[in-house]
């Protein structure tokens, strides 16, 4: 292989949980799972996680930068797959409610797929973080319907 053992530990990855004014406008590598992912038309907005920590990132189609091409890589990434992400940390005026990182987003200017996850995992991340309705927050029982 090409590859040289030496060059191997050189690229840095920045945590999520250290993103702040520090590093703005200074662009990063970031290794993250695919939390949630939606393009449409010529961007997307892609949700990253590390542990508990998310942070949003953006794909805008624009010229030598992101192509079509890219966006439609992007969207066929399996959730919970794991993703190199190479972007600039850019402020943003509202803030991100969805994310634990609220005042800040990746403006993607690479994206690699390093490990994808099968289509349909068995059990999501979202399932776990929904809330549990009123009706059964007291109950000790699962109760299963069956027809």
């Amino acid at each position: 292989s090409n590859t040289d053992p030496e060059k191997r530990y050189e690229k840095k990855y920045e945590s999520i949980v250290n993103i702040s004014d520090n590093i703005s406008f200074q662009y990063i590598n970031l290794r993250a799972r695919l939390a949630a992912c939606r393009v449409k038309g010529k961007r997307g907005f892609l949700v990253l996680r590390q542990a508990t920590y998310t942070i949003q990132a953006t794909v805008f189609l624009s010229d030598g930068v992101v192509s079509q091409q890219m966006l439609d890589f992007v969207s066929s990434i399996p959730t919970e797959s794991l993703i190199d992400v190479y972007g600039q940390v850019v402020p943003v005026n509202t803030p991100i409610e969805s994310c634990t990182v609220k005042n800040f987003e990746i403006s993607s200017a690479n994206i690699f797929l390093v490990s994808p996850s099968i289509n349909v995992l068995p059990f999501q991340i979202a399932d776990a973080n929904r809330k549990v309705p009123e009706e059964f927050e007291n109950d000790d029982e699962v109760k299963v319907e069956e027809k």
